[in-house]
């Protein structure tokens, strides 16, 4: 039907989407990314933490935590994902996965919402080999914790 597949900034005003994604992110009270159908980012993260910026970093590095990690700046697995998706993060967390379809039911890129905390914050004192594996002392990532979003399952359908 068309001469290429449609991308998603062939549809979208990338920019005006990230304001809406920022508006998204700040009424959520989570972290929000678009990645495109590539796995490639789209736009900046929203409401980021310092959990994101500090410690997945370390995490990734130094203990091998996150291998494919989601807020990173790309992303192979998503390619084929069809359908919402809630991938396990380190530290208990979870990150969820939203395909945006648009022409017909073809996906054209992903909105990813996370990490958040589902249903209970676990005792800081369960992280210390964590802790220590990434190079963190347990109050620091205690106080960067904290700042996680905490989620009932009704309230992230």
């Amino acid at each position: 039907m068309f001469e290429k597949d449609l991308q998603f900034s062939d549809l979208v005003n990338v920019e005006e989407w990230q304001d809406i994604q920022d508006s998204l992110a700040e009424v959520l009270e989570i972290p929000i990314r678009t990645f495109s159908i590539e796995g490639r980012i789209l736009t900046k993260t929203s409401r980021s933490n310092r959990f994101i910026e500090e410690i997945l970093p370390k995490a990734r590095k130094n203990a091998g935590f996150c291998k494919e990690c989601l807020l990173s700046s790309k992303v192979e697995s998503l390619r084929y994902l069809s359908k919402e998706a809630n991938i396990k993060c380190p530290f208990d967390m979870n990150t969820f996965v939203i395909p945006i379809k648009a022409v017909g039911e073809r996906t054209i890129a992903y909105l990813v919402l996370g990490p958040v905390i589902l249903k209970v914050r676990k005792n800081i004192f369960d992280y210390p080999k964590d802790a220590k594996e990434i190079g963190v002392r347990l109050e620091a990532l205690s106080d960067i914790l904290v700042e996680i979003s905490l989620f009932s399952y009704n309230r992230i359908n």
